[in-house]
């Protein structure tokens, strides 16, 4: 700390520091001097140090020091002769308090000799004896006459008060024997104590006597100088105090200013977050705006923009397709943008639930948007959600791959497109049941009973008599009979329950995939259902990748098929979207809980009624030669009792001799023959050709009356029988007409047994 710093911590005025003399020793005195005249408790407390420790020394030498060398006694040999010598004993120092203190002389002799003694002792100034003449003196004579080989003398040696002062004087005692010759024996030395330190030994506590006055002086100065020591302790201390709380209030202004600053930095990042959010909004990103709402909440912003924020969440909330979260009063005030973009963004992605959009469109002021092709955008999205959960697309069925007629070979005159080429139904299947304009002929009287037959149904009929495509017209292509509302699957040999069960859920599988926007008919209930349904029959993850496959957009072909406006086609399309994804997620999460066959059953029934299909659910089994009453009773009539409860019905296809004569084991069993007369089979045979020449062209061209009855007889009512021979006259003659020998020869060559 430099010299004007300590000046001015002891109360010197600046102009008094410039003062101060400043030149080596004096300047440093000059400087205490200065101090102390300024600062009188500073003098006191090193006058009152001083003191202390002058007071400390007093104690320490009045009651340890002094005492002990005045409690030092001395011993000391003076020889007389070979065998005499005189000891002297006494205190070393005489002291000054004392009246006086005893010096002992004792002879000793080897012999007792009958001549006695006698000694002189000579005193210096400093002492006095007082004995035994009890005169004071300075010289006396100690006679030794007792005939005894000890002999001791006392006198009595006091302070002659002489030496002042804290210290001692030693001084030389002299003894001489008298006698003829007066020779002097020897010395021995006493010390006289200074009156000075004699008083300061008894106020100081000695002999045992409490040192009041020094204590009282200690204990004073103690007392000042801790008083003292407190008082600039405390000066101190009120001073760190005061620089504390000085430091304090800079550090709280300090603080203060930089949390207002913070605060309006704060303020100023939550507006311009706010406008960013306003922004995406209006713009339709909600990932954004999303993003930027979640980036809020993390920070120490959102109390500063608590009610827009809460309205933006509601904005986004319902963007994502959470109608129920949407801000109490929609649309909020000074939000109308915002809200309108997030009411056309949740028509184009997210529109879950038909219903509660068309609730909120209807109710929205369509009237207050200002930009004109955002209104026509959400005028468009209230039409298509006011139609009551109507499907964006028909129930179109699942046709066949499409192939080209084959040609005669060799061909025919006049004519390419052979009418007849296959034999089998599965060779004709693509033209049988073709889309626009299908092969199959469906004014057979038995189609008729059989497009409305309940229960289990059985169909017999011999080889090439039409059973197959039937089977296939009231299994996979029931469209070709009746509404396509219909539900239907077709089967080959004899499947097992399990089969049954896993191709009806792969057709519905199949109609979720290419029809997603009929899942707008679910609710959250029946989607669920929907989810369980396919996954307890099919593996869990296959149903979850179909779903996945069927949700890629691109490959939406329909979308482009559905006409209308861009709007339009933007809205089913996020329909379609969410609600399989909804369905996928609804597939994810759930675990199988159907445990029978009947439940099964039942939860496959109820989810068709969901998705609309309202007339009866039909399983259209082809057995073919493999057919047995076994199976047929294990697989099919034992869940009868419950598949008619959910109008759920099956036609067998089997070989008339499979049956047999026995007809108890049809019992409830509904059973029918297919079989054609000639003019069933002429109208079918005219049906084909229509439909791939048109009616223009009649029978005349290729026959006359008679080789055609001639034809239709040979054919003995069997389409595959007619079908072969037909084939056979095409092969045999390349010009027209047909004659009735052209088909006797046919006849030769093919076998239609």
């Amino acid at each position: 700390m430099g010299e004007d710093a300590i000046l001015k911590d002891n109360g010197l005025s600046a102009n008094e520091i410039n003062h101060v003399p400043r030149a080596g020793f004096w300047k440093s005195f000059k400087i205490k001097i200065e101090t102390w005249r300024h600062n009188p408790l500073l003098l006191l407390s090193f006058i009152l140090f001083i003191l202390f420790v002058l007071t400390a020394l007093w104690v320490i030498f009045a009651t340890i020091v002094w005492p002990v060398e005045n409690a030092e006694f001395f011993r000391q040999r003076i020889p007389i002769d070979q065998r005499r010598y005189i000891e002297v004993w006494g205190p070393t120092i005489i002291p000054d308090d004392k009246e006086f203190v005893d010096v002992q002389f004792t002879l000793h002799q080897e012999n007792i000799i009958p001549i006695p003694v006698s000694v002189e002792l000579s005193m210096p100034r400093q002492f006095v004896i007082v004995s035994p003449t009890n005169e004071q003196s300075r010289s006396t004579v100690i006679k030794f006459d007792k005939r005894s080989l000890e002999e001791t003398q006392t006198i009595r040696v006091a302070n002659a008060h002489i030496v002042n002062g804290l210290g001692t004087e030693a001084r030389m005692v002299y003894v001489t024997q008298i006698s003829e010759s007066n020779r002097g024996l020897d010395s021995f030395a006493l010390t006289a104590e200074g009156s000075l330190r004699a008083k300061l030994r008894n106020y100081g506590g000695s002999n045992g006597q409490i040192p009041l006055f020094p204590l009282t002086t200690l204990f004073l100065s103690v007392a000042t100088f801790i008083f003292q020591e407190i008082g600039r302790r405390r000066k101190e201390r009120e001073d760190k105090e005061k620089e504390k709380k000085k430091e304090r209030e800079d550090k709280e202004k300090e603080k203060k200013k930089e949390a207002e600053d913070a605060i309006t930095k704060q303020r100023e990042k939550a507006k311009a977050d706010l406008i960013n959010i306003r922004e995406a909004l209006q713009q339709m990103r909600i990932d954004d705006a999303q993003a930027i709402i979640k980036e809020i909440q993390q920070g120490d912003i959102r109390q500063y923009i608590e009610k827009d924020l809460q309205i933006a969440q509601g904005l986004v909330a319902m963007a994502l397709g959470e109608m129920d979260s949407k801000p109490s009063a929609f649309p909020p005030d000074q939000w109308m943008k915002e809200a309108a973009s997030v009411l056309l963004y949740l028509a184009e992605h997210n529109p879950k639930d038909r219903s509660k959009l068309e609730k909120i469109l209807r109710e929205f002021p369509l009237d207050q948007v200002e930009d004109s092709d955002m209104r026509k955008n959400l005028e468009t999205a209230k039409s298509i959600v006011s139609e009551t959960k109507t499907p964006a697309q028909t129930r179109a069925p699942l046709y066949p791959p499409k192939r080209q007629f084959q040609k005669f070979a060799p061909p025919i005159e006049y004519f390419d497109h052979n009418p007849f080429p296959f034999e089998t139904a599965e060779e004709d299947e693509c033209f049988l049941f073709t889309e626009g304009n299908a092969l199959f002929w469906s004014d057979h009287p038995l189609t008729k009973d059989l497009k409305s037959a309940r229960g289990a149904t059985l169909v017999t009929g011999e080889a090439g008599i039409g059973k197959t495509a039937l089977a296939q017209a009231l299994g996979n292509y029931r469209y070709v009979l009746v509404d396509p509302r219909s539900f239907s699957i077709g089967l080959q040999g004899i499947p097992t329950l399990e089969d049954i069960c896993e191709k009806l859920a792969r057709r519905l599988l199949d109609f979720v995939e290419r029809l997603p926007s009929f899942l707008i008919l679910l609710n959250e209930e029946q989607r669920s259902l929907l989810g369980q349904t396919l996954i307890a029959t099919l593996d869990k993850g296959t149903v979850i990748g179909r779903l996945g496959l069927a949700s890629d957009t691109s490959k939406w072909n329909w979308l482009n098929d559905a006409g209308s406006s861009e709007e339009k086609r933007k809205i089913w399309k996020a329909e379609a979207s969410v609600h399989l994804r909804m369905l996928l997620d609804s597939v994810s999460n759930s675990t199988p809980h159907i445990t029978s066959n009947r439940q099964w059953a039942l939860a496959f029934t109820t989810c068709l009624r969901s998705l609309g299909f309202e007339n009866a659910v039909y399983i259209a089994i082809d057995s073919g030669e493999n057919f047995n009453w076994d199976w047929y009773e294990e697989t099919i009539l034992d869940h009868q009792y419950y598949w008619k409860d959910l109008d759920l019905h099956s036609i067998t296809f089997c070989p008339s001799e499979k049956v047999g004569n026995s007809r108890k084991q049809i019992g409830t069993v509904k059973s029918f023959e297919l079989k054609w007369d000639e003019k069933q089979l002429e109208k079918w045979a005219h049906w084909r050709w229509e439909s791939v020449y048109g009616g223009a062209r009649k029978e005349g061209v290729l026959f006359d009356r008679d080789p055609l009855q001639a034809l239709l007889k040979a054919s003995r009512g069997n389409p595959r029988c007619f079908i072969r021979l037909w084939n056979a006259l095409a092969r045999s003659k390349q010009k027209l007409t047909f004659t009735i020998t052209d088909i006797k020869k046919a006849k030769e060559q093919i076998d239609c047994s």
